[in-house]
């Protein structure tokens, strides 16, 4: 949807109580919303709110990295009993987040 096709009245089809959260948590200024929505490409606050926005990085990691956790030990056949097939993914995904990678420096932090 472009934003001149959104006209004054459906704004609010738009906003709900979680918006102001947003511009909030990035510290950017909700000034541009007085003005009419055909002129906010225009609109200096804008521009500089979309230019951050445009680079935040949009991924739902953690249930991608979830997912992957699933698939890769339920492909490995460990156990056929699914109680312990969901210990087994338990503890890999703590294990996980200790150590995010597997770099020797990092694995050896605790003991170092």
């Amino acid at each position: 949807m472009k934003i001149k096709d959104i006209n004054s009245e459906e704004l609010e089809d738009f906003i709900d109580c979680r918006t102001r959260k947003f511009f909030d948590r990035f510290k950017l200024s909700m000034d541009f919303m007085q003005n009419d929505p055909s002129t906010w490409e225009q609109n200096k606050i804008f521009q500089a709110n979309l230019k951050i926005i445009d680079n935040l990085k949009s991924v739902n990691d953690t249930a991608e990295r979830g997912i992957k956790l699933i698939e890769e030990y339920s492909e490995k056949k460990l156990t056929r009993d699914e109680n312990e097939r969901q210990h087994i993914i338990q503890v890999v995904a703590e294990h996980r987040k200790q150590h995010p990678d597997v770099k020797k420096s990092t694995l050896l932090k605790p003991y170092l």
